[in-house]
């Protein structure tokens, strides 16, 4: 090889050398980049650099985004105080007139107190002259007082003979009293009697029209439609008894509900079915079933 070939040679190494140098270059520069714009949170954390630029910008986006909501909510809100204090204002100015109207009032009813004040010092004026009249009329009432005493004396002559009788009428009372006390314990023995033979004390229970008639149908709710009605003398309210067709047996008790001429409603009387109601059998009022039952 020649020195030509030489020097192209150590030529060529040389350029190797810096054409490297800028390829490494390059790529450094091209890496710095990339971690300057696209580094995220995760691998900042980890390589200890801030995040890269892209990360950054969407979060001053967010940050704007949640400012700028912020801000709306921030504007709405003092549009809701506005209205509210321009509310309040208006409310202190309603007051302010019925403030001034009421403080108008006051001042005519405290016109309306002086001029009866005035009225009664007049008034106060007037009983003082009458007050002077009636000193002189003094001597008179004490004649009319003297009068009173001697009246005194006679309604106390009176009140003593009422006293007398007073004493006499307590002393019936006290009879009364006592006889009250044997009527209270006739009344319950005879309530003790009705009650040990199954009768009903109330004398109203009993106030029914001797009338006798047939079931005509039963239904299933305790209802008991029944051959004789109002033209027979029943009326609602009325208590009467049901006994089997054949007279075997006492069923129980039906209380009339609605009257019809010819007809009507009753309801079994809870707790005085002694057998099944069917239809024909007898319906009658008197009280010599009540005594049956009871035996």
């Amino acid at each position: 090889m020649n020195l030509l070939g030489k020097i192209f040679t150590v030529l060529i190494f040389i350029m190797s050398l810096v054409f490297m140098s800028f390829a490494l270059a390059v790529y450094s520069a091209h890496k710095n980049w990339r971690d300057l714009v696209l580094l995220s949170s995760e691998e900042a954390a980890k390589a200890g650099k801030p995040i890269g630029l892209k990360w950054q910008l969407e979060h001053a986006k967010k940050l704007q985004e949640e400012l700028e909501n912020q801000n709306a909510r921030l504007k709405k809100e003092l549009e809701i105080e506005k209205d509210a204090r321009q509310n309040d204002v208006s409310k202190l100015k309603t007051e302010l007139v019925e403030m001034k109207e009421e403080n108008k009032k006051l001042e005519e009813a405290i016109k309306e107190v002086t001029t009866e004040k005035n009225i009664a010092t007049q008034t106060l004026e007037k009983l003082a002259t009458h007050n002077k009249k009636l000193s002189e009329d003094t001597s008179d009432l004490w004649q009319k007082w003297m009068d009173a005493l001697k009246q005194r004396d006679e309604i106390a002559d009176r009140l003593t003979k009422a006293t007398v009788q007073l004493q006499q009428a307590e002393g019936e009372l006290a009879r009364l009293k006592d006889k009250l006390v044997q009527v209270t314990k006739q009344y319950t023995d005879a309530l003790a009697v009705l009650q040990l033979f199954g009768l009903n004390s109330d004398p109203d229970y009993y106030k029914v029209a001797a009338v006798q008639g047939l079931v005509t149908a039963v239904r299933a709710n305790g209802l008991v439609e029944i051959s004789i009605g109002s033209d027979d003398g029943l009326r609602k309210g009325g208590i009467l008894r049901v006994i089997r067709a054949d007279g075997s047996m006492y069923l129980g008790q039906i209380k009339v509900l609605e009257t019809q001429p010819d007809r009507a409603v009753c309801r079994i009387v809870p707790g005085s079915q002694q057998g099944a109601i069917q239809p024909g059998d007898k319906v009658r009022s008197d009280l010599s079933d009540v005594l049956t039952s009871a035996n």
